[in-house]
């Protein structure tokens, strides 16, 4: 079945990003004079999605003025507002409210009447993926190849050549082919991040997902089992005890611009390009 649905989830609290996500919601930060959260949704229309449920909280109701708001007629024939309209008009957005920022699962679940027993795609809107082809839509090339697995994106890092911190050996897998792997652990994330030796190998996985639609009957399994923060790690665990997950890695650029220092990054990269 094709991919035609996508969940953004953005009803974070983005702590990491204080005081400015005091008042203004992270997805709305600007890098280059565009939002965060447009640079998943053009990523999500290049891939074909044509319908987008975004979580939101209510006091993050900035995102939805942002993007269905109405434009003053004074700027309608500003060249970058006739972008972002042709750019909503591509897809059908919708909205769903998240009472509490309970995680990443927490929020998907509530996409569960939107997906309708579809397969869909997750777009984390503070990783920013930059490649020839769409991120999201590499996963979903694969998923219509292969549909009775859900797929991640993963990325090598290697100390020494790449910079940056990761946790080392934050996915345990098997090779299947050339780029493609079997995943079978996930371990939980850490609070302190430990830098690769020269020449260590560590692979990640960044906020780039293809589900099947019976994800939430992890989701449902699970959540009586957790408290807080619901995050991603025991339905992705889950998955792959049996078999059912799967990764691709990645050779593009990715930015996590939910902490300073990848938003900077990120910002020094589009400004130069």
């Amino acid at each position: 079945m094709k991919v035609k649905k996508a969940i953004i989830p953005a009803g974070g609290l983005g702590t990491r990003m204080l005081p400015i996500t005091k008042s203004v919601p992270k997805e709305l930060l600007p890098i280059n004079m565009k939002p965060m959260i447009q640079y998943a949704l053009e990523e999500g229309v290049k891939a074909g999605i044509k319908e987008i449920l975004i979580i939101i909280r209510k006091d993050k109701d900035l995102i939805r003025n942002y993007l269905t708001g109405k434009v003053d007629e004074k700027l309608l024939n500003r060249k970058e507002i006739k972008y972002l309209e042709k750019l909503t008009r591509e897809c059908k957005i919708d909205f769903a409210y998240q009472k509490y920022a309970k995680g990443l699962m927490d929020a998907i679940s509530l996409g569960e009447d939107f997906v309708n027993n579809e397969p869909f795609a997750v777009l984390l809107p503070d990783n920013i993926m930059v490649s020839r082809i769409p991120c999201i839509k590499q996963l979903i090339d694969l998923f219509s190849e292969r549909d009775k697995y859900s797929y991640i994106i993963l990325k090598k890092f290697v100390g020494g050549i790449e910079p940056g911190e990761v946790d080392i050996g934050g996915v345990e897998y098997e090779l299947i082919s050339k780029n493609i792997y079997k995943i079978t652990h996930i371990k939980n994330k850490k609070k302190r991040k430990v830098k690769l030796k020269n020449g260590e190998i560590g692979i990640k996985n960044f906020g780039r997902y293809v589900f099947k639609e019976d994800v939430f009957d992890y989701i449902k399994k699970f959540r009586t089992e957790y408290r807080g923060e619901y995050d991603d790690t025991p339905i992705l665990n889950e998955l792959a005890s049996e078999g059912r997950l799967r990764g691709k890695l990645y050779n593009g650029l990715i930015f996590d611009t939910g902490n300073t220092a990848g938003y900077n990054k990120a910002s020094l990269y589009f400004m130069n390009k």
